[in-house]
């Protein structure tokens, strides 16, 4: 499994933890505790966007290498950008499939030219990998190379949630999640905030960026919290979204992504245009003015996540694709020897 962003062995070592980083993380440990699978790990050791560059040509150098003193290598996951490519260099070297997760696509989705936006259509979209899986529906609708697509969303650990107890902040606090990133909004999101607390002076915000706090840290902000606002400009399928419903925060989050199939605005949560600060400002009054209306929508978000969103429900589904691409490739190979072919061969 390669994963491009920084990864910190465990949740006390400084670092960032992001979506991706917790996606690996439950995905790598359930399929070894859950399907009995030996999964290594290879990330790059920094988030500086050279580093990661130059990691993709190291990484594929130890793999080989691994390979060599390990037993066999049958898959290759790759999750995020510039680890497709090296995963597809790999894979090529050892005559092995590539599984590839699309965790975002902010530089597609928001559509300014860019080289940024050249790189990620080029790793996403043109590089042809045995099969792709995306967090997000609406990936579907970027032409792409690959006909294998599978939808698998981010889980959250509700348990983990349950067994937490707190005492609410005692000023009314909005929290937000987030990497330290424009994409996220959260410009918008304290532009609003300046109209919001024109009437209501008193709130409070908890922003939580770079992954400064992570496991039972992160469960006590969100629950000690009582609104929940994730004004982006782009996103996937936000794990920050899953997480907030978890506690049972009523949620404002904008219309891009996955957030507009998975909130019902008004039932369990309110959904804004992105980058439009005077909505998001209204939406969060609405919140504010009628706490047992935001009591209800948090509830039902709860609902939401504790039946379809689970980590061993996407574990589940990931190796079952794992499976399907791991018996077509065998059955690739057979179809070579029948017609003299080596298939260890160019």
């Amino acid at each position: 499994m390669l994963i491009d962003a920084w990864f910190p062995k465990d949740e006390t070592s400084p670092g960032v933890w992001g979506g991706g980083q917790v996606h690996v993380r439950e995905l790598r440990s359930r399929l070894v505790a859950d399907y009995g699978c030996q999964v290594e790990l290879f990330y790059a050791a920094h988030k500086n966007l050279l580093i990661r560059s130059l990691w993709v040509l190291w990484v594929v150098a130890d793999v080989l290498l691994y390979s060599r003193y390990h037993p066999q290598i049958h898959l290759l996951h790759s999750h995020g950008y510039y680890s497709g490519l090296a995963a597809k260099l790999i894979g090529f070297f050892l005559k092995v499939p590539v599984v590839h997760t699309v965790h975002a696509t902010p530089a597609l989705d928001q559509a300014k030219k860019s080289p940024k936006l050249l790189i990620e259509k080029w790793l996403l979209t043109k590089l042809h990998y045995q099969a792709e899986i995306s967090l997000s529906s609406h990936f579907l609708k970027y032409p792409n190379v690959n006909q294998r697509l599978s939808v698998i969303p981010n889980g959250v650990n509700i348990q983990a949630f349950n067994q937490v107890r707190v005492v609410k902040y005692p000023t009314t606090t909005l929290i937000w999640v987030g990497q330290a990133d424009p994409s996220k909004g959260l410009a918008v999101l304290k532009a609003a905030l300046v109209k919001v607390r024109r009437l209501y002076p008193e709130l409070k915000t908890e922003l939580v960026t770079g992954g400064r706090l992570s496991g039972r840290a992160i469960i006590k902000a969100y629950k000690k919290s009582h609104l929940f606002c994730l004004p982006s400009l782009a996103e996937s399928q936000p794990i920050a979204l899953l997480e907030a419903w978890a506690a049972k925060l009523p949620v404002v989050v904008t219309r891009v992504g996955e957030n507009q199939t998975m909130v019902k605005s008004g039932i369990n949560g309110l959904l804004v245009d992105p980058g439009n600060a005077q909505q998001l400002a209204k939406a969060l009054l609405q919140l504010l003015r009628s706490p047992r209306r935001a009591t209800a929508m948090g509830l039902a978000g709860y609902n939401l996540v504790k039946n379809h969103y689970s980590w061993d429900q996407v574990v589940a589904q990931t190796y079952a694709v794992y499976l399907e691409v791991l018996q077509t490739s065998a059955m690739a190979a057979e179809n070579k020897l029948v017609f003299g072919l080596n298939p260890h061969e160019n």
